[in-house]
């Protein structure tokens, strides 16, 4: 209830105490004018207070449905703002796993490609690499590779100073997609160096 209401039902109450102190004063001329004895205008007193409590009983009641309107409205806002949030939590951690699965997906390709590149490519010196090598020997042959590659991504990275003020996760992710180009790199360098 505002405070434009509350003063409109006090200046009810106070006119409705005037106008009763008004017929208290005449009430005891006329009651030992009729005989009847002090307090003959107590129906009228009566009445008047029923008006006042009625109109308080009303006020009240108007008050107490607002508040619970409002209290519902608060929490109905409360419930979205929580699915909300429940939303976006499970949207950052899908994004999270998405995130990590392109994260292996390039390292799958990297040493694929090193694979290719080492054992099933006509690059010149790439056939002492591919006699009589096992899948266990080319996937070996592939990740020593590809480790190298991801070293050589992590001194690069360092030494360029993209490792402060990251978080474990960003600086694998960056050894991760900088390890793709190097590990063309190291692939060939195999090849060059055999």
């Amino acid at each position: 209830m505002g405070i434009a209401e509350w003063m409109r039902v006090l200046d009810t109450v106070g006119g409705l105490a005037q106008l009763t102190g008004k017929l208290r004063a005449r009430a005891p001329e006329e009651g030992l004018q009729e005989g009847g004895g002090p307090g003959v205008g107590g129906p009228l007193e009566a009445r008047l207070a029923g008006v006042v409590v009625a109109a308080l009983k009303e006020a009240f009641d108007r008050d107490r449905q607002r508040m619970e309107l409002e209290r519902g409205q608060i929490e109905a806002e409360r419930r979205r703002v929580e699915e909300a949030l429940a939303a976006e939590l499970q949207r950052q951690a899908l994004e999270r796993t998405l995130g990590q699965l392109r994260l292996l997906a390039v390292m799958a390709i990297s040493i694929a490609i090193a694979a290719l590149l080492l054992f099933y490519s006509d690059f010149k010196g790439s056939s002492r690499f591919a006699g009589g090598r096992s899948p266990f020997g080319v996937l070996h042959g592939s990740a020593i590779t590809y480790v190298a590659a991801l070293f050589a991504s992590a001194i690069l990275l360092w030494f360029f100073g993209r490792f402060a003020h990251h978080a474990a996760s960003i600086n694998a992710a960056q050894c991760v997609v900088l390890g793709f180009p190097a590990t063309l790199g190291a692939a060939a360098g195999r090849l060059l160096l055999r």
